[in-house]
């Protein structure tokens, strides 16, 4: 009787988190119970029999070497794009100084540059956007339940 009464008082309701996960494990059992043995079949022997969909492992000389090479990448972007940008502010005040006037500098060319880099990027982006939408819908429509059974 002591040891029931212990394991009631440590009986706590699930947290979000774990209720996410109980809902998450529920709906992989759902799939795996929808997913048709030839298909598991199929992805199975592509493993086996693919190579080339398995990384090399001599692609990798060392984790340590891997890694190293990544900072390394890292840190040349990150100090590229700072000059970058350094160089890009130093020129937009040095444009904005009114002694500057007296060389004739065409400013408004600059500004009209900018502006259509800019607006150049946003509509790219948004096509980009708009395509990722289309794409998201697309794969959404294949994976409804459209309601009528195989026979």
């Amino acid at each position: 009787l002591q040891r029931l009464l212990e394991g009631i008082s440590k009986l706590t309701y699930p947290s979000e988190v774990e209720e996410r996960v109980h809902l998450t494990k529920r709906i992989f059992e759902k799939i795996s119970d929808t997913t048709s043995n030839d298909e598991c079949l199929y992805w199975t022997e592509m493993l086996d029999v693919g190579k080339p969909l398995r990384p090399l492992a001599a692609s990798f000389k060392s984790e340590s070497e891997l890694k190293e090479g990544l900072r390394s990448l890292r840190n040349i972007t990150l100090a590229v794009l700072l000059l970058i940008n350094i160089m890009w502010i130093v020129l937009l005040y040095t444009l904005q100084f009114p002694e500057l006037q007296k060389f004739n500098l065409p400013t408004k060319a600059f500004e009209l540059l900018f502006l259509a880099v800019y607006a150049l990027i946003v509509s790219v982006q948004f096509c980009a956007m708009i395509l990722h939408r289309g794409v998201t819908l697309i794969h959404y429509l294949a994976r409804v339940d459209s309601g009528t059974e195989d026979e």
